[in-house]
């Protein structure tokens, strides 16, 4: 019971602290061996993949997220592209991004996700990456504001309070 303290979910948090603890605990705990990681992904077609290299490999499968990135980010970047992620957990869509800009600025509320992406990213040997953890009702750097070419999301704003 000790160890599931660091995931609780408390009704009268607001939703960016329950989300940061969430993911936090979620991104400590995951290994691509995990059984829990592993029947996460058994939805994916063919089954579990073989190789899960980084937090989220287990939401949906290479093809279908890289449908998604040629239609919605890729037309919108280039080799000079000053690019920002709102979200980027454990580093996944980042990894496919990196290597078409000039810089990429990683943003989550999660410490324990920017580590996991940091590390994955530094495995495929991305260096034109930056990591900022950021608050939940907090403005962004200003040191930030209105130097991005390109701005983009995915699967973060369904994890979103409406208020």
């Amino acid at each position: 019971l000790e160890s599931l303290q660091a995931a609780a979910v408390y009704t009268d948090a607001p939703n960016h602290e329950t989300n940061r603890k969430l993911w936090d605990a979620y991104a400590r705990s995951w290994s691509a061996d995990q059984d829990w990681v592993v029947r996460m992904a058994s939805h994916l077609p063919g089954g579990c993949p073989r190789d899960l290299r980084c937090v989220g490999d287990e939401w949906s499968d290479d093809s279908s997220l890289s449908a998604v990135l040629d239609d919605w980010v890729f037309p919108h970047v280039d080799s000079g592209a000053r690019t920002a992620e709102i979200g980027s957990g454990g580093g996944r869509v980042a990894a496919h991004v990196a290597g078409r800009v000039r810089e990429l600025v990683c943003f989550d509320i999660s410490r324990e996700m920017l580590r996991a992406a940091r590390q994955h990213l530094e495995t495929r040997g991305c260096q034109n990456v930056r990591f900022e953890e950021v608050a939940g009702e907090g403005e962004y750097p200003p040191k930030y504001h209105g130097t991005f070419d390109f701005v983009y999301s995915f699967d973060v704003f369904v994890h979103m309070d409406l208020h």
